[in-house]
Formats: C-alpha cells, structure tokens, sequence
C-alpha cells in the first residue's frame, strides 16, 4: 500500500503543470510543448443554467421523454480532472426542459481553443449525444458576462472540424436553415407536372449544412411520427402535449448558459499565450458513427460519395490529366507543324548551350499561354477520346486524332456516362469505332453515333443499357449539366427548358454570369451565385441523369466498405480544405484563360518581355570586355544574364534556408513573435458574432431568483425558491408531489418524474407578468 501511494504522488506530480508566469518564455521559444505543459492563462467560468425544448426520444412505454446531462469539452477533448461534477452536470431525469444551475470552470491556455457543450440523454445502457453548442474562446471579451440562450445544433452537424463548424454556426442559425429548406421544398411541390412528391427531392439542392443535420426522408418520418402522436392526443380528448412542437423544428433546443472570461496571469503574461495557437482540430469527416452491435459503423450521404468521386473524376482525371496528356501528345506528334517547329528548335538550341534556356523558355510559355486563349485551338490540343464532350465538337475532337482507339474509348464514355449503360464486348464495339469516321472527319452526327449505340445495345450482346436512361426529367431529379456541372431539376419552362439549381458551393458554375447568358437569363440581384434557390433554364440535351443511391442501399453495404469509403472521404477533404485545391484551380483559370484574363495577360506580356530582354542581353553582353570599358547597358545586360543564369542556384540556396533556417529555436522566436504583433488589437466581437446567441434578461432574472441549496434534482421542488411573480400562477395547480408518488408506486416507474411547473421556462408570458 505504501509503495501504490508513492506512486500515486509521483504521478500526481508529474502530471502537475508548470507555472505560466515562471515559463512564459516556453511560449515564444516552444509553442508545442508550452501547450502541453504550461498552466492555464485565463479561465472561462461557465454556469449551467438550464434548457428547453430538448430533442425528445420515445420511451418504452410510448412517451416523448429524456434524461439530460451536459458535458463541456476542450478542443475536442474531456476536461483534465477527475471530479465528474467539474465537468459535467447531474442528470436530470424525464423532462426536456431541465434546470441544473451547474457553475464550473475551463482553464484556457490558447486563445484561439474551442470549448464545446455536449448534450447527453442518459439512457439505462448507455449515453447518447443528443446535440452541441461550440464557442471560440478568441472571441469572448475579458471580464464580461454573457448571459443567455445557446440554440443546441442537431447530433448530425457535428462533422469536419470544430473550427469550421463554429464558422457555419455564427453565419446562420439551424432554424434559419430549417425554414429556408422548407420553402424550398414548398416550391419544389408547386408545379402539377411535378410526377414525385415532395419527400422524394433530393437534398443535395440545399445548402451542404442543411444536408448534413438531418436527411429529407427522415424529416418525414419524423413529421409522420409527430401526426400519429396528435392524433393519439386528440382521439384521448387531451392536448397534445406540445408533441409537434417537439418534433418539428430547426434544432435541438437550446441552452440557457453564463459565460465570463477572466485573466489568472497580469496583462504581461497574457500577450505571450497569443503566440499559442490551438491543438490540431479533429476532422470527424462527412459522417457520424452508429452502433451496430460490436461495431462501430460510420454512416455517410453515399449520394454525396458518388458525386463527390464524380467530381473528382472529372475535374482531376479528365480536366487536369488527361488535358496535360493531350496538349504534349498534340504538340510532340506535329499536329500542328507551326507550333510543334519552334519548340523543336529551342530544344535543340538549349540541348547546345544550357544558358540559351533563359531565351527559349519564357518566349515557349508567352507563346502558348497567348495560344491557350483562342479557344477552338486550345480544345483540339487538349481534349481527344477520354475527355471529348458530349457533344458534336467533341465527335470532331476525338475523331481528329486518327485513331481508332480514341473513337472506342469515345463511344465507351458515351455509353457509361451518356446512356447509363456498359460495355459488354470491347473488341466488337472498336469494329465500330473505326468506321465512323474517314480521314480525322466523323461520318455521321453525333446523335446519329448515339443511335447505333442503342440499336447495339437491344442485343444485349455488345452494349447493355439502362432501359430507364431516356425517361423523362422530374422533379428531383439529379442531372449533369453539359458534363461537368451537377444539379437538381427543379421546375419547367414554359418554352421546353427545364429549370435547374446547381448544388452549393463545389459545383456552381466557373462563370455564373455567363452560364446565366447563355440560357437568355438576366441575373437577379438578390439572389448570390451559390445559391440554391437561383433557377436556371437549361436545354434538355444539355442533361443527363447522374446515378442516385437510394437509403436502402447505404444501408446494404457491409461495415468494413461502408467505413472504407468514410475514411477516403475523410481524405478527400483534407485535399479540398488544404491549398492544392485552390491552387490547381487557379492555375486552370490562368491556363484556360477562363476567369482570370488579367493574370494570363500579365503572364504573356511578361514572358515575352523576358524573351526580348534575354536576346538584347546575348547581343549586348561581350564577355572579353573590361569593367572600366562597359557602358551602362552593358552594365544591366550583365546583371539581368548573370541573374537568370543562376535561377537554379537561387532555388537551391531557398531550399537549404527552409530546411536548416525554419527549424531553429532563433527562428521559432521571431516566428512567435510576429505571429504575438499580428494578434495584438485584435477585438473580441462576442456575442454580436454570434446568430446562435439571443439575449433573455427576463429568464436570468428568473434564474438568478431561483435558490437551489442541493445537487439533487428531487430536492428542487422543495428547496427552489419561488418568485412572488410566479406565485399567482401556481395557485391553481394541483398537488404534483401526490401525483408523482403514485405514478413511482407503480412497477416499472421508480424513476418516472413529471414536468416541472417551477422551472421558469415552463411559465407562460401572462404567468411571469407581475400580478397588478
């Protein structure tokens, strides 16, 4: 026993944090271990006030109930103590209106750390997140109280990271989004030649934060399940218990919370925690994890798997690589002998001279980019069989090419991506494929190519099609918009068109403005181009139906694949959230001349000036001449060759900085130390920046007036002090203490507790109004 409590000491010691004011400098020189090691600068004091309205979950025995408790978490971490009240408050059973009143505290060490609540219904196995609410600290103000209701987010939102779910949450309230999903839905159901109903539109038409906290599908069920229980109500001649109200709604609730940010170092100290920044936030992906059985399954949108894969598939594959491809292969096999000779020749000339490559590459780049911005040429270098479009231009391209591998990989895409079928035989289908077209030039029209692809494919034998790809367009449908674009079918034209919403953010339009030209669309005003509800006209052939998952194929798939395609997933948003992604997509707008004209020109002029620069250079440049005999154009013309002469040494010398330089301590200080300056001033702009947050000086007023002596919950109504505004109320309501020990007398109910009358936020307005 001696020997365990000397080893209880010294891991209590060991675990013990150092002085923040005595190690201050760790913040400067080691930011990583000051994070891990260093005590708290600052302090958040939160109270627990109460909640309302509360996710409910049915009982066993039918009833809307819950047992809620909350759980504060840092950084999306468990508190470091080991007292359980310093972290979490009681549970209060059966009611979704609880009140704790549970004070306890955060210690802060970055500034920029995020502090979540988390909602629990304590159910007899286990502990079910319910909802959450996340703050950043950065933006609470020192020494100021803020007190009111923290509108509780769905379970289902708590996907990617802290810091982007915090950002979604200030810009917009789930209920917000909540009613701007229904009157979507409402004008999705308003055209009679609408062939599905409302349910069935898909919800990728909405914003990504609407589709992430709950699935359409299970708002109706979930509506459906709220109809019954009013009926029930009704047949039994009593109110309906606010049954709908606790089903149909934007969010989980709301927490009544008191917040107050204080400093436990001097102002001094305080300046060296802002070179700290927060721990890594933990992604959570695109999914949520279920229980099933043994298993922990992740459940994702496979909907948004396919199009996100779709996306990838034709923005990396076809529009990146295979262009690259196409482009060497165009100018390396002299398709066009006047721009496949010069760049021969300035091959050869720096395969000659090595320093002749500061002529021959910024003329070669000013060239083609100047090139690149004719757009008939710059899609017959880049596009041919495995990135043609769908289109008779793209017939033409991919018949220039002269092979007939090109023309079967062509018609290959044209039946899995155009007609939703497969190839069934591929050395039949290239018996095809080189005979229609003669000498670079298609003998027959596309839609006569898609033609014979469907006369193959009623024998089954060659090509298998999907019988159902030629349907007609319905509401809901998810489409392809000319090959690249997805989107939703929302409505019709009065002229034959079809009216589309482009899904959000990801997938809009490169040019909104002139994709809304070409339907003969003035632009509205009020509406933003990543909005969903901006309907634009399209032609028919310009879509094709893109595949949908339906639920109860998710729901097919074995745990171990299901959870696969989670982590890649997972893996494809660090590639979107990181800096490759943007990167690549500007290089494209600069390439194609798409978006960004300014720069491409900035990049042509220059280039060329370069090449001009660099032969005045080789002319003007005498390399026997003395430094005293130079005139000053010689003097610049050394200069400029002599720089870019020694570009790869320049590069070198960055490289051997950036391994040897951004790893010293001197180097780590001066890094903290600019990174203190740029965060100095910065304001704390909470609770104004927050849309979650709403102000109740009533309801604190009421909680402050609220005395409770004990932790436990079933000696609240006897130990709660009731206001004298209350009072009046009350008088008319029955003995509740009699009536609940009869309902626990019954087996199987010991632990039944009914609704408090007492909480505050159960009082009506005319019942808190002072008595006159």
């Amino acid at each position: 026993r001696s020997s365990d409590s000397a080893a209880d000491a010294l891991l209590k010691r060991v675990e013990q944090k150092d002085d923040f004011h005595s190690k201050r400098m760790r913040c400067v020189t080691n930011p990583d271990r000051a994070l891990e090691t260093l005590g708290p600068y600052a302090r958040l004091e939160v109270v627990i006030q109460c909640a309302k309205d509360l996710l409910p979950r049915e009982s066993w025995i039918g009833q809307m109930t819950l047992d809620p408790c909350v759980e504060v978490f840092l950084d999306d971490l468990e508190l470091e103590t080991e007292e359980k009240s310093a972290k979490q408050t009681w549970v209060v059973r059966g009611t979704t209106r609880p009140v704790w009143k549970h004070p306890l505290y955060v210690d802060v060490l970055s500034p920029s750390s995020m502090v979540r609540f988390q909602v629990y219904d304590d159910q007899v196995v286990q502990k079910v997140e319910m909802g959450f609410v996340e703050i950043c600290v950065g933006d609470i103000p020192y020494d100021t109280k803020i007190s009111g209701w923290f509108e509780v987010r769905f379970q289902d939102n708590l996907k990617k990271t802290s810091v982007q779910r915090y950002a979604s949450h200030c810009a917009m309230r789930e209920d917000e989004v909540g009613m701007a999903a229904a009157d979507i839905g409402q004008k999705t159901s308003s055209d009679p030649r609408d062939a599905k109903s409302a349910s069935s539109v898909s919800s990728s038409a909405v914003p990504v934060d609407l589709r992430a906290r709950r699935q359409v599908t299970e708002r109706a069920l979930l509506k459906t399940k709220t109809y019954i229980h009013s009926f029930s109500h009704a047949c039994a001649g009593s109110a309906s218990s606010g049954v709908s109200r606790e089903l149909d709604r934007g969010n989980a609730g709301e927490l009544f919370l008191q917040l107050r940010l204080v400093k436990v170092v001097s102002g001094i100290d305080s300046t060296f925690a802002l070179a700290l920044d927060m721990p890594a936030p933990k992604s959570y992906g695109d999914y949520v994890l279920e229980e099933e059985g043994q298993k922990v399954r992740k459940s994702l949108d496979l909907q948004e798997v396919v199009d996100t894969f779709s996306v990838v598939k034709i923005r990396l594959w076809e529009d990146c690589i295979c262009c690259i491809y196409y482009y060497v292969r165009y100018i390396a096999t002299w398709q066009q002998p006047l721009i496949s000779l010069p760049i021969f020749l300035g091959a050869c000339a720096t395969c000659i001279h090595a320093y002749w490559a500061t002529i021959v590459v910024p003329g070669t780049v000013g060239c083609l980019l100047s090139l690149n911005g004719w757009g008939t040429l710059r899609g017959k270098m880049t596009r041919g069989g495995l990135n043609a479009p769908f289109t008779q231009d793209g017939f033409r391209q991919a018949a220039r090419w002269r092979k007939t591998g090109e023309m079967a990989q062509y018609m290959k895409r044209i039946v899995e991506d155009d007609l939703s079928g497969s190839v069934q035989d591929m050395p039949q289908l290239r018996r095809y494929a080189r005979v229609v077209f003669r000498d670079g030039v298609p003998v027959c029209t596309f839609e006569d190519l898609k033609a014979i692809l469907r006369r193959l494919g009623e024998k089954e034998e060659i090509v298998k099609l999907d019988t159902h790809a030629d349907l007609n367009f319905n509401k809901g449908d998810l489409v392809i918009v000319d090959h690249h674009k997805n989107a939703t079918v929302v409505g019709f034209g009065s002229d034959g068109k079809i009216l589309i919403t482009y899904d959000f953010d990801k997938h809009t339009p490169d040019d909104p403005k002139a994709e809304a030209a070409s339907d003969g669309v003035k632009k509205s005003t009020q509406t933003t181009p990543t909005s969903p509800s901006r309907e634009l006209p399209v032609d028919p052939v310009r879509l094709r139906h893109r595949q949908t998952i339906k639920r109860y194929q998710a729901w097919l798939l074995p745990t171990s694949i299901r959870n696969s395609m989670a982590d890649a997933m997972e893996q494809i948003e660090k590639i979107e959230r990181s800096a490759l992604y943007p990167a690549l997509h500007f290089l494209t707008q600069v390439v194609t001349w798409n978006g960004r004209k300014c720069i491409s020109g900035l990049i042509v002029v220059t280039s060329l000036l370069l090449f001009a620069l660099a032969i005045r250079t080789e002319t003007v440049y005498e390399h026997d001449s003395d430094d005293d005999t130079r005139s000053l154009e010689e003097w610049g013309a050394v200069t400029v060759i002599t720089l870019m002469r020694n570009v790869d040494n320049i590069i070198l010398f960055i490289l051997v900085f950036l391994v040897f330089v951004f790893n010293a301590k001197w180097f780590n200080v001066f890094a903290s130390s600019l990174k203190v300056l740029s965060r100095l001033g910065q304001k704390r702009k909470a609770p104004d920046l927050w849309k979650f947050y709403r102000e109740d000086e009533q309801m604190e007023k009421a909680m402050e007036a609220l005395n409770l002596n004990g932790g436990d919950w079933p000696d609240f109504g006897k130990l709660a002090k009731l206001p004298d505004s209350l009072r009046g109320a009350m008088a008319s309501v029955p003995d509740l203490q009699k009536v609940q020990a009869k309902i626990r007398s019954i087996k199987g109910l010991e632990n039944f507790k009914l609704v408090d009358p007492t909480h505050p936020s159960n009082q009506t307005s005319s019942a808190t109004a002072p008595a006159k």
